[in-house]
């Protein structure tokens, strides 16, 4: 038994306790009993490595649970919520990108005096406040009615009802962190800038989404019908979204005969870059960083070791932010498109093997496909639909999504600096965009584009999530392929 095993039984059984104390409340005595068999199994039985393990898999468990209920009673005494329902009155600072919405326009604020926790307040389109600007904000603090600990994960513990907000100073007083960060945000929109001054709707929005993570600018009847085709992983900026997008480029990179570990150099530089042009959100860092895991391995040439390494990272984040892992769906669809290329790439490698003459199409449909099968039963749990004509949308679409990628990097980045070059690059684009807004309105007008499947119990998806895993396993040792990827293969 060796020391990577010992080490990864015990993070799976970390994340294991945060999840089941998510659903579950267990009581103290519960818990105790369970240390208490714990070091029992670790200290009386240490001549038995079995027992020892089951020991120590049971205190990490513990753990994990200990640490989640500990990032919800913080939570629960922090200040913020404290003064619910409170008129109250303080200066505070916008720690985040300004979010544009239809009608209002959303900060994130850190309030001077309070140690913990942040706050969202929505100000009109026309009040101008950026990121870094100090504000007096005065209203009455409420808390979320609802999916409290999906904001607790990012910190926000509380919103305000009549806020009024007034700018105090502009951004000066800032560390070297916040100045890289207000760099980034400046650089960000000048690229937006580009966007919607040479192109329309909707092909601006979708760029601006794709590129750049602008989720707020496209309209709800392009999100419903992106939805409906299986596409809008294709544009949300997300853990799929990212890991999709590397393997495209890796996979043309390879396609043009650019040396293997040459394009993985490169393929790693754009994840960091399309992660800063995201504005550094902390669900891009972190699908930035599963990814960067699986590049890593292949440049070092163990990709055997690469689902140990997501293990342990994944733990790692959770260690720092227990709420990820249940309230995070970017979270999970980064974890599980990651896992969903790890495990059954293979087997639809394999069943695509007839597309000899498409090697190109062939793989980037594999590599998809392969994550998607892990990502779908998160989505249609979170969102209840199910997109019939997905897997047709996806293969008219998806092979010409790695050269929009190459062409609107190269269009935006020139549209800064020189209008003409820009306004002739922005052509193929739009024909692009053109073919995606079409294919997308075409297939989603069909009566039968999607089905609703409501109120999905989480047993059925854990259910179908063991009977993949069961029926990969049957496929490789059928094939007499390891139950990961190997070195051999495209990734």
């Amino acid at each position: 038994m060796s020391k990577s095993f010992i080490f990864l039984a015990v993070c799976l059984a970390f994340s294991a306790g945060i999840f089941v104390s998510s659903l579950f409340y267990l009581s103290l005595a519960f818990l105790l009993c369970l240390v208490a068999i714990g070091v029992a199994c670790a200290c009386i039985f240490f001549q038995y490595r079995l027992i020892v393990l089951a020991g120590l898999v049971i205190l990490f468990f513990v753990f994990g649970m200990w640490r989640y209920d500990d990032e919800i009673s913080q939570m629960e005494k922090s200040e913020l919520v404290q003064q619910d329902g409170k008129r109250v009155s303080f200066e505070a600072k916008v720690i985040k990108e300004p979010q544009a919405q239809e009608t209002s326009v959303q900060l994130t604020l850190a309030p001077d005096g309070m140690r913990n926790g942040l706050i969202t307040v929505f100000v009109p389109l026309s009040q101008r406040i950026l990121y870094g600007d100090k504000v007096h904000v005065s209203g009455v603090i409420t808390r979320f009615a609802e999916n409290r600990e999906f904001w607790a994960k990012e910190g926000i513990y509380a919103n305000m009802r009549e806020p009024k907000v007034e700018l105090v100073a502009f951004a000066e007083e800032q560390s070297m962190e916040e100045k890289i960060y207000g760099s980034i945000l400046f650089v960000k929109q000048k690229l937006r800038s580009v966007i919607y001054s040479q192109l329309s709707s909707p092909q601006d929005t979708l760029l601006a989404a794709f590129l750049l993570g602008d989720q707020a600018g496209m309209s709800e009847e392009l999100k419903t019908k992106l939805n409906a085709t299986g596409l809008r992983h294709v544009v949300a900026i997300s853990g799929q979204h990212i890991v999709i997008l590397m393997n495209m480029l890796l996979i043309a990179l390879l396609a043009l005969g650019v040396w293997r570990k040459r394009a993985i150099v490169f393929t790693g530089a754009f994840v960091l870059l399309f992660v800063l042009l995201t504005g550094g959100e902390a669900s891009a860092v972190r699908a930035g960083i599963m990814g960067g895991l699986v590049l890593a391995a292949q440049y070092l040439g163990r990709i055997q070791a690469s689902f140990s390494a997501l293990v342990i990272a994944v733990s790692g984040m959770l260690l720092l932010n227990p709420l990820l892992l249940r309230y995070d769906i970017g979270f999970q669809l980064s974890f599980l498109a990651v896992i969903g290329m790890i495990f059954s790439l293979r087997f639809f490698q394999w069943l695509l093997k007839d597309w000899k003459k498409l090697n190109f199409i062939r793989d980037i449909l594999a590599s998809n496909f392969s994550a998607q099968l892990f990502t779908i039963p998160v989505l249609v749990y979170n969102f209840g639909t199910v997109s019939v004509v997905g897997i047709l949308a996806n293969i008219l679409i998806l092979p010409m999504v790695p050269f929009l990628l190459g062409i609107s990097f190269i269009f935006i980045l020139c549209g800064v600096f020189i209008e003409l070059l820009g306004i002739v690059l922005s052509f193929p684009v739009i024909l692009l965009l053109m073919y995606m807004v079409g294919v997308t309105d075409i297939l989603s007008g069909l009566p039968f584009a999607s089905v609703s499947v409501e109120n999905l119990s989480p047993v059925i998806l854990i259910l179908f999530y063991l009977l993949i895993l069961w029926f990969l396993w049957r496929f490789h040792k059928k094939h007499s392929s390891p139950f990961f990827l190997q070195e051999n293969s495209m990734l």
